[in-house]
């Protein structure tokens, strides 16, 4: 069960479905919060986190066209619930970890929409690494 708390192999579970396909991003932040209220009441707040994602997601200061809104978008609404342990020892393993996010909206603004749109469609656009770890060229 991935609440348990033996530790299992198992770090992140994905949940989506008919039945969120469609909701638009009002409804879908009814949901989330209604996920979110669902984790207090079975007493896992602080045990998972719920990472929540939309194609319409928008962040507060921001353009609904913002490229940096692409870094929590998905093609379906989605729930990823993590582990907060692993999100522990991730940060722990990489002091990096803690500018994840700045560095993913400076990633989109490096891209901007047209790059974005390459790797949406599995090409590689100018300018970005094939990994991580690679330098731009």
């Amino acid at each position: 069960f991935f609440f348990s708390s033996r530790r299992r192999h198992t770090r992140l579970l994905t949940v989506t479905g008919v039945q969120t396909c469609a909701l638009p991003i009002f409804a879908f932040q009814n949901f989330l919060a209604r996920a979110d209220a669902a984790a207090r009441k079975a007493g896992v707040e602080g045990v998972i986190q719920i990472a929540s994602f939309h194609p319409d997601y928008q962040f507060a200061d921001t353009e609904p066209d913002d490229v940096t809104n692409c870094t929590n978008r998905a093609p379906y609404p989605t729930l990823h619930l993590l582990r907060e342990a692993s999100i522990a020892e991730a940060v722990k393993s990489d002091a990096a970890a803690e500018g994840i996010y700045e560095r993913n909206q400076a990633t989109m603004r490096t891209l901007g929409k047209a790059g974005w749109e390459k790797l949406r469609l599995g090409e590689q656009p100018a300018g970005l690494a094939s990994s991580a770890n690679e330098p731009s060229p």
